[in-house]
């Protein structure tokens, strides 16, 4: 199925700029960060640190994040003699959703309107969309890093 394609299960390489990125130094993790929004799907990128894009990213998760400490989500972290930041990245599960239904159409030919809401609704269920949804939000990050850093594979 197109989903199980999209989510990469079939065997099919890494994403190409995820795969760039990690060349670059810059990974985009598989862990998903859980119990954030409702609305967004968050991972974290780890890459080398950038005493300037630390703070500057410290003082926006500041005024972003009232409830919580900007250093239970930013953090500095030793890794093979070197240091590295680790913080957060989100995208709105609408967008993930939007690219999904288009990979469907264009990629695999499924007219998704064909199915009903409730379709929908037990087809968002699968673990298969779920891995799908994580796949294409990475993916989707990985393409906005390499936009800002003017990148292109």
């Amino acid at each position: 199925m197109g989903l199980n394609k999209i989510g990469r299960e079939t065997g099919e390489e890494e994403d190409s700029n995820i795969q760039y990125l990690a060349s670059l130094g810059v990974l985009i993790t598989k862990e998903e960060i859980v119990n954030f929004s409702c609305r967004h799907r968050g991972f974290f990128i780890i890459e080398p640190f950038q005493e300037q894009k630390y703070e500057e990213l410290r003082k926006e998760l500041e005024k972003l994040l009232l409830y919580s400490k900007p250093g239970d989500i930013i953090s500095k972290m030793p890794k093979n003699g070197k240091i590295f930041m680790r913080y957060p990245y989100f995208v709105e599960d609408n967008v993930i959703s939007d690219n999904i239904y288009d990979d469907l159409e264009e990629e695999h030919e499924i007219n998704c309107t064909n199915y009903t809401e409730n379709d929908w609704e037990e087809i968002k269920k699968l673990e298969s969309w779920k891995k799908c949804e994580r796949q294409v939000a990475r993916e989707i990050i990985a393409l906005n890093i390499c936009d800002k850093l003017n990148i292109s594979t």
